[in-house]
């Protein structure tokens, strides 16, 4: 007689549910996600290719597979393998000896690592990135100097029968934008939502958003301030020099007349604009910005107008926020003196690498090299580099020391600030064996 046939049972897929997940993958910061992650029982981790994400953008898809852990060693010295005791006392005495050291990088991490690290600068009297990017760093600039009337995103939702698009487009690089906040959503005043709302479009380049507007209107390419100045204008009573418009702007001045006086018309309006999407944005973000916020304040005098920037992705937004309530300042900060000073002089880790004012440098959660010049990176290798990041990157291999530590939001917790200033706690989807940000920067401090 045969013997019978053993079946071997199908591996069981184990299945974790995580709900009011929080995205950093654009600067609406959405934290209303689903995500549902099947792991094979008979393996130790989880395939990251069994992350399912509701509802979700293209965005959040590629921000939480640039999340997912790789094998390797929690900590690296030029390349070998040691333990984090020995990582940390070989940081130790690379900021024993430098003079001025950097710290930078820091707005894909929380607010509790960027506490530390505003820590670790003023400790070891360094050098501390206040910004997420040269273009955040105009724009800040700009709200200084000319004030900004903002809200939360939640009053536009709520408010706005006008939204208006300087130079921007969110259905590209805010896919959820429209959908949550500005256009969409139903509000208490505004309670059949798209219908109860006029989009208007401005801008020199037209885009995706454009083509859903209302009310478009295209002026010459690098004409912002030029055509802010014949709006400020028109708000102002001043009277206006037909031919000189047309030929600054390539609009004719009516067109901006019948704007100026839409917009009056509205109850509550706001503005929102992408400084990265402005020609030579870094260069142009603070004059735009400013020329805007001027604007929106005239606008004020006889309707409801609030202003906002769209933001990158990750918490830039938190790392000016921490920066602000930690020293009383808020950019660039040189702590040499003992006090933080800003620097007004750059705009960049860049600027200060180039110019050899720093001997050492720490970059938390980014990978500077991707973006920067070739010739800056034969800078940084004459200098001894700390990078903390989830993955291997072009900067962490070539650090003096590396720490691979659990990359927030998906294997690690804390807090972030939405571009509006609203707070929201962040919580890990799955569990790792590796440091978050906020230890290893805390043993770095605890080390001074």
């Amino acid at each position: 007689m045969a013997e019978p046939t053993i079946e071997t049972p199908p591996t069981v897929a184990l299945t974790d549910h995580h709900s009011d997940v929080v995205c950093m993958g654009c600067g609406c910061l959405c934290d209303d996600l689903s995500t549902q992650q099947r792991s094979d029982s008979s393996s130790d981790s989880a395939d990251p290719g069994m992350l399912t994400i509701l509802p979700a953008c293209s965005l959040a898809h590629e921000w939480f597979a640039g999340l997912m852990a790789e094998d390797g060693p929690a900590c690296l010295v030029r390349g070998r393998p040691v333990s984090i005791e020995e990582g940390t006392a070989a940081v130790r005495a690379i900021l024993a000896t430098a003079k001025r050291p950097l710290i930078a990088g820091l707005s894909n991490t929380s607010v509790e690592a960027q506490r530390e690290a505003v820590h670790l600068a003023e400790r070891w009297r360094g050098v501390l990135m206040g910004h997420a990017s040269p273009v955040a760093a105009r724009v800040h600039r700009a709200a200084q100097a000319a004030g900004l009337v903002t809200s939360t995103l939640g009053e536009v939702r709520q408010r706005a029968d006008v939204v208006v698009l300087w130079n921007a487009d969110p259905v590209v690089t805010h896919p959820r934008h429209f959908e949550r906040y500005s256009l969409h959503p139903k509000g208490r005043f505004v309670p059949r939502g798209r219908k109860d709302r006029q989009l208007i479009w401005i801008g020199s380049t037209p885009c995706a958003s454009s083509e859903l507007a209302d009310i478009k209107v295209i002026f010459a390419p690098g004409r912002d301030v030029e055509a802010l100045s014949v709006l400020q204008g028109i708000l102002n009573g001043v009277e206006l020099d037909e031919k000189m418009v047309l030929r600054q702007t390539g609009v004719s001045p009516d067109v901006w007349r019948d704007l100026s006086t839409t917009l009056r018309q509205a109850r509550y309006g706001a503005v929102f604009y992408d400084p990265n999407l402005s020609p030579e944005s870094a260069i142009h973000a603070e004059h735009d910005a400013r020329a805007l916020m001027q604007w929106v304040t005239l606008l004020n005098e006889t309707t409801s107008f609030v202003f906002h920037a769209l933001t990158e992705g990750g918490n830039g937004s938190g790392l000016e926020q921490v920066v602000a309530w930690t020293t009383g300042r808020s950019g660039i900060l040189d702590f040499g003196s003992g006090v933080p000073t800003v620097l007004t002089d750059v705009d960049s880790a860049q600027d200060l690498i180039s110019r050899r004012s720093v001997d050492a440098a720490l970059f938390v959660s980014s990978d500077p090299l991707r973006e920067w010049e070739p010739a800056e990176w034969r800078r940084l290798g004459f200098i001894p580099t700390v990078v903390l990041s989830n993955s291997s990157t072009a900067t962490s291999s070539s650090a003096t020391v590396w720490f691979r530590t659990a990359p927030l939001s998906y294997a690690a917790g804390g807090t972030v600030f939405r571009s509006d200033g609203v707070a929201l706690r962040v919580r890990p989807i799955t569990s790792s064996a590796l440091p978050s940000d906020e230890e290893i920067l805390r043993r770095l401090v605890c080390l001074a």
